[in-house]
């Protein structure tokens, strides 16, 4: 499982680190998802799920990691993600009056892909990234250098959830907490392996974002479908009844007083917060590299734009107005704050870039210490 080796597409990568073969690497990839759904609130995250045409293009993206290391003289050299919910069971259960149900349940069918499997999907990204599709989809890789005493972090506690009683390798599920052994998500399972290594400990916390929902909004439809486990939080709720996907969209997703209802919390990892992270390492290149690359980086501020339209309506003013919010340092405080953190993990770090089928890569490594530290 730690000795699959890497996807083909990815072997110009491999190379170029392999030149120094004694360093240790870990490779976080994110695969952009289709629409930015705003994750601050229930309703901005509703608001951004009635966006036209959100259900026929929609893709969630995707996360992945790899590592290239060298522990104890032997070779640990991977790249996975974490998958599962494979017949699109949420579309299901939302079509069937489950409502909020389908997103919080634990789908059993989970499993850590394959490199293999991992490039035949890079294929058809590739295919469809020089096309002319409307569903192209951006992808970006940020590679760290890391400790050979994180690699075995690493590589331990991949051993530990493939053997773990509790078979989190099966649950996937965004109510799930990885450090608990309980499952993940691929973004949340990711995070949770970066945890492991020198420097990236609180990254989990920083992606992370907390909402709570009204019990209302957790139907209890028909036709279950197969590997689908209900939360026994959910179960406990009472009065459940099946909910429309139209009386879903139409209901206030904010929080309820105890006078009214219950409230379910969640705490999910933000993808978009995480594509903000990855987005400062690369700034900060194109930031110290203006002149030679000023072509390269309107390209990428372009692929990678990530905002959306809010809607918002005073009590003076009967239309309501639209305001296009990029996510940036300044979209609220957790932007800000995983700003600094990113900054902080590129003190005394040396940053080179490349880009394979025109997916870009930036590789941030342990500057020698005759030369002066990044700032």
């Amino acid at each position: 499982m730690t000795q699959l080796g890497w996807p083909s597409s990815f072997a110009e990568l491999y190379h170029r680190l392999d030149q120094n073969p004694e360093k240790n690497y870990v490779l976080v990839t994110t695969l952009f998802p289709t629409k930015v759904i705003d994750f601050r609130s229930g309703n901005g995250m509703r608001d951004s799920i009635n966006q036209l045409h959100f259900h026929k293009d929609y893709h969630p993206g995707h996360q992945m990691i790899g590592w290239k290391c060298r522990v104890n003289g032997i070779n640990h050299t991977s790249f996975t993600g974490f998958n599962g919910e494979t017949k699109n069971q949420i579309r299901q259960m939302m079509n069937s009056g489950w409502g909020l149900t389908s997103m919080l349940v634990t789908y059993t069918d989970g499993y850590m892909e394959h490199p293999g499997h991992l490039e035949n999907r890079f294929q058809e990204l590739v295919t469809e990234f020089e096309s002319d599709s409307k569903n192209k989809q951006f992808m970006i890789s940020t590679v760290f250098e890391i400790a050979e005493e994180d690699c075995i972090n690493l590589v331990n506690e991949i051993h530990n959830y493939a053997s773990h009683p509790q078979a989190p390798l099966e649950n996937f599920s965004m109510m799930a907490k990885p450090d608990e052994y309980q499952g993940a998500v691929c973004n949340s399972f990711v995070f949770h392996l970066l945890s492991q290594i020198s420097g990236f400990e609180s990254l989990p916390s920083q992606v992370q974002r907390n909402l709570i929902f009204p019990d209302h909004l957790f139907g209890r439809g028909q036709n279950l479908p197969e590997n689908v486990n209900i939360p026994d939080q959910i179960k406990a709720l009472n009065k459940r009844k099946a909910i429309s996907l139209l009386g879903l969209i139409a209901s206030d997703w904010s929080p309820t007083t105890a006078e009214f209802g219950k409230n379910i919390e969640m705490n999910l990892t933000d993808p978009e917060l995480v594509i903000f992270w990855q987005k400062i390492f690369f700034q900060s290149y194109f930031d110290t590299n203006k002149d030679s690359l000023k072509h390269e980086r309107k390209w990428f501020k372009q692929q990678s734009r990530r905002g959306f339209w809010e809607r918002t309506q005073s009590h003076y003013e009967p239309a309501s107005t639209q305001t296009y919010l990029e996510i940036d340092s300044k979209f609220d405080s957790m932007t800000e704050k995983l700003s600094k953190t990113a900054l902080e993990q590129l003190s005394g770090k040396t940053l080179s870039y490349l880009k394979i089928h025109q997916f870009p890569i930036l590789i941030i490594e342990k500057k020698p210490t005759n030369q002066r530290s990044f700032k």
